[in-house]
């Protein structure tokens, strides 16, 4: 499974006033707006995986054990990996009739029992292989679907902190330019505007 690299990206829109350098001359202020984007490139270090399984039988207590069962078959496949079970939350819980129409009527087919579980799997970067394992091992499992895989990193704070800072200097750089090209000191920051987007890709 190859994950590719992608960016964090932060756009700042500056704006500040810049003001008459020379004497004499009646102060002035004017506004300029500027913006700045500033990238990181970062590789996710984790993913966090969306599991359901479901059973229909015709009791509920038979489609709770099937489901029940379904769900230790998981936490043995994290206890062969050294996952920890703080690492997979339930989601979703429900038992419900299940129906089905035919012929314009509707037919009761049993009681479903169904679970949606979300696992955080970690230190991808370390060891993207056996993350390729893992969901192996898991598919395999009866009643289970694999809905969603979405990739993350643990350092999102950092690199949007840095990301930051890139933007605002890239913004001054062009106030700089502008403040000498038009012969005015640079005054006081008036308002800032973040826009700020994280973006990973699915597994291919």
């Amino acid at each position: 499974m190859k994950i590719s690299w992608k960016y964090i990206n932060v756009m700042l829109l500056v704006l500040l006033s810049l003001a008459s350098c020379k004497f004499k001359v009646e102060e002035k202020q004017n506004i300029v707006a500027v913006s700045g984007i500033g990238s990181m490139r970062a590789q996710p270090d984790m993913a966090r995986i969306n599991i359901s399984f479901a059973h229909t039988a015709p009791t509920t207590q038979e489609a709770k054990m099937v489901v029940e069962q379904t769900m230790q078959a998981i936490l043995k496949v994290l206890q062969n990996e050294n996952i920890e079970t703080k690492d997979l939350k339930t989601t979703l819980l429900s038992y419900r009739v299940e129906y089905e129409y035919r012929n314009g009527r509707r037919v009761c087919l049993g009681q479903k029992a169904e679970q949606n579980v979300e696992l955080t799997v970690k230190k991808l970067v370390k060891d993207a292989g056996r993350f390729s394992a893992l969901l192996d091992e898991i598919a395999v499992i009866d009643k289970v679907e694999i809905n969603d895989i979405r990739f993350d990193t643990d350092q999102k704070t950092e690199l949007f902190r840095k990301s930051r800072e890139l933007a605002y200097n890239k913004a001054y750089e062009k106030v700089e330019q502008y403040a000498a090209l038009c012969e005015r000191k640079i005054g006081k920051v008036i308002a800032i505007t973040e826009n700020r987007n994280r973006d990973f890709p699915k597994p291919h």
